[in-house]
């Protein structure tokens, strides 16, 4: 059988209801294994966290710290918060960025293409 992606906002819903403080324990104890069919569960290496986080700060700075739409950031949040690759702290494991602050920025790009 296979398993379907779940969206992280229910990973955190289900920790929250678990009353457990550390997630990663929480999840381990899971009986079925990893719940969330195998979604990464740290961010990527400090290196590709930083050459992430350099590019981005440039390419911001580049168009002139430009900030996107209201209706554009509510889009880029749902869409985060309805992928499977965003992790419980709100970054997400392809990059490594806080995706609330990313999602604010115009020129950035979803690193899935998502938005």
């Amino acid at each position: 059988m296979e398993m379907s992606l779940r969206p992280v906002s229910e990973l955190r819903k289900d920790f929250a209801a678990s009353g457990e403080r550390d997630f990663y324990e929480w999840l381990s104890k899971q009986p079925e294994g990893d719940p969330y069919g195998g979604v990464p569960q740290k961010p990527p290496s400090i290196v590709k966290q930083v050459a992430s986080l350099a590019r981005a700060i440039s390419d911001h700075a580049k168009h002139g710290f430009a900030s996107c739409s209201e209706e554009e950031l509510k889009a880029r949040n749902r869409e985060c918060e309805e992928c499977s690759l965003l992790l419980p702290s709100g970054r997400c494991s392809v990059c490594g960025c806080f995706m609330k602050i990313k999602a604010t920025w115009a020129e950035q790009k979803c690193p899935i293409g998502k938005w």
